[in-house]
């Protein structure tokens, strides 16, 4: 039964081309634009055993393997694909698959395994170079294959862009995983890293300056393990187990984004994921617990810029209208909602401190108004003054004293209103006064406040990171003693 891996390629219009070998070994792909309306299923070729999808910037290129033990490579111009064979391989009852491409130097860089189809525990790992022309063969690498799988090894450009080689052996007992780099146009003798014994293993692999990354999946028993193997530059081993489930894991996933190592895997279709800080593993984290619809991995390629050229691999959702998932989304994700927390959090005390501020400017504002219209009682109270004193001066020469008492209880009344209106716009004055001063004491006190909060949240978040480090350290120890028992380095 043919299980070769899918292919997503996108290109620079989102349509996304979805390429699979069916059991018959027919190479067929359909074509779904951004509306979500698809093509029909068109044939590549027959006879396909293996594919790999890459591209330079200038439409999509496939080299594949067939039945026949040739290599081919093909693109699409003109509507059509174009093809030819690139090498075939002189031996009889040999199958040829498992195919990967890693382009260096202006050159394309072919690995491919050669299985016997009699002894089918022999293969041999070839690495041919493809300068577009012609075609050389450079290694050739004898493994002992591992009954069950379809992948045996894997090629990276390592940091210093030389071409890693991971393979795995069956030694009996367990699976080593061995290295091997190509470097100065020449190869390296192979080392064996470790051995991993248990059943439906899966690996991936990330190098960065700390060294290499190995995501392991195995089962163990009935328990399915999910781990980390750090191989540090200097030789030094970093083993971590990240997760353990009694159901099923699969399609792991090692994705470096913004200098971070995350991991992702399926457990009863549901994404999980987990993130490296160069010490300890996050604690695993579901992102779709209510997804229905069968989830799977593909290999990924696109010609688009950005983020997406991160991913190597992704996810899918196989329903009618087929929906991409990538895994770096996520983590922009992850980092756009804590920034959101972070300007809520900032928008919340500016929006205190701004409502104090309006506070302070209203009351200003009213004293201001007051100051004004005591100013103008006062002006008024002065000219009533001097319009008593004339009348008084006036009363002297009256010598009807009826007269003169009814017109001064009158100015009397009227000079006591004026004082009575005055006195109560110096008592609203004094209370506004009073009222000014309380709220700037009580801004002073809410921003020695605020400042002590946020010395107080950085101080917790700094004793709760602290903390969940010991916690999973100590985890960490604990599983380490566990499974360092069947864990041979």
């Amino acid at each position: 039964m043919q299980d070769t891996k899918s292919w997503i390629y996108m290109d620079n219009n989102d349509n996304i081309w979805k390429f699979s070998v069916n059991n018959n070994y027919e190479l067929q792909y359909t074509i779904m634009d951004s509306e979500g309306i698809c093509t029909k299923e068109k044939l590549v070729d027959k006879d396909v055993t293996g594919l790999y999808i890459y591209t330079n910037g200038d439409g999509i290129h496939i080299i594949y393997s067939d039945l026949n033990s040739e290599i081919k490579y093909c693109t699409f111009l003109e509507q059509q694909w174009m093809g030819k064979t690139l090498y075939k391989f002189n031996a009889d009852e040999i199958e040829t698959k498992d195919i990967k491409v890693v382009k260096l130097g202006g050159k394309i860089h072919i690995f491919c395994v050669l299985k016997h189809i009699i002894s089918n525990d022999h293969g041999i790992i070839m690495h041919c170079i493809w300068d577009g022309n012609e075609i050389n063969i450079v290694k050739q690498q004898d493994v002992i294959l591992p009954m069950g799988f379809n992948e045996y090894y894997l090629v990276y450009l390592d940091e210093k862009t030389n071409i890693d080689l991971l393979f795995i052996s069956d030694e009996g007992n367990e699976i080593s995983l061995n290295l091997c780099s190509y470097k100065d146009n020449k190869w390296e003798s192979a080392k064996r890293l470790y051995g991993i014994s248990g059943d439906e293993f899966e690996f991936s692999i990330i190098s960065d300056r700390l060294g290499i990354h190995l995501l392991n999946k195995y089962k163990k028993d009935s328990d399915y393990y999910l781990e980390h193997v750090l191989v540090k530059s200097n030789g030094e081993f970093l083993n971590i187990t990240i997760y353990e489930s009694i159901k099923q894991i699969i399609e792991i996933i090692l994705v470096k984004v913004y200098n971070k190592i995350y991991c992702y895997w399926l457990d009863d279709n549901k994404i999980y994921y987990s993130a490296f800080d160069e010490l300890l593993w996050s604690a695993p984290k579901c992102i779709n617990d209510t997804e229905s619809d069968k989830i799977m991995k593909y290999n990924f390629c696109t010609e688009k810029k950005g983020d997406f050229n991160i991913d190597r691999e992704v996810y899918g959702v196989e329903e009618s209208n087929f929906r991409l998932i990538l895994p770096s989304k996520f983590v922009n994700n992850e980092i756009e909602t804590d920034k959101n927390k972070e300007h809520k959090q900032e928008a919340l005390i500016e929006g205190q401190i701004n409502n104090s501020i309006h506070q302070i400017e209203h009351l200003n504002t009213e004293l201001s108004r007051i100051k004004t219209d005591n100013s103008i009682l006062m002006q008024t109270i002065e000219t009533l003054n001097l319009e008593l004193q004339n009348q008084q001066k006036k009363l002297l020469l009256y010598d009807e004293k009826d007269s003169f008492d009814v017109d001064f209880k009158k100015m009397q009344i009227e000079l006591d209103q004026i004082y009575k209106q005055l006195e109560e716009e110096k008592g609203y004055k004094q209370e506004v006064i009073e009222r000014l001063k309380s709220l700037e004491e009580e801004l002073g006190y809410k921003q020695e406040v605020i400042e002590k909060l946020k010395g107080l949240e950085k101080e917790l978040n700094f004793i709760k990171i602290e903390t969940q480090k010991l916690i999973e350290d100590n985890i960490k120890l604990n599983k380490a003693l566990e499974i360092g028992k069947n864990f041979i380095l």
